[in-house]
């Protein structure tokens, strides 16, 4: 996929620098993700300029399916989920952490730099 970038190491650490202007949107999925949705956010390097002036900021949206303790944290910045659903098509055994919830924040950029 043209522009994908997966990045094989925690959120936390990663670098996702979007400061040049060219991106138009970003997307955080994280399934099962042991990790709060706005501390994955903390990854993100943008136009300081842009994001002070709020102009020229990519979407940023955000998938989470939630698990285990994570459930709780069911906002964003703040914002609750544009949707949230059950997806009984998501495999489950029954074990830990088993959970089906998807929850969508299309987009929560000016959230974000707030």
């Amino acid at each position: 996929v043209r522009r994908l970038e997966m990045l094989a190491q925690p959120i936390e650490k990663a670098i996702l620098d979007v400061s040049d202007g060219q991106a138009r949107r970003v997307v955080f999925v994280l399934p099962h993700a042991h990790v709060v949705p706005n501390t994955a956010l903390g990854s993100l390097r943008l136009d300081i300029k842009a994001a002070e002036a709020g102009s020229a900021l990519p979407a940023i949206s955000v998938v989470q399916l939630p698990c285990c303790s994570y459930v709780k944290h069911s906002t964003v910045c703040g914002v609750a989920a544009d949707v949230e659903y059950t997806d009984d098509r998501i495999c489950c055994a029954g074990g830990h952490g088993c959970k089906r919830l998807v929850r969508v924040w299309a987009d929560i950029a000016r959230e974000a730099v707030e």
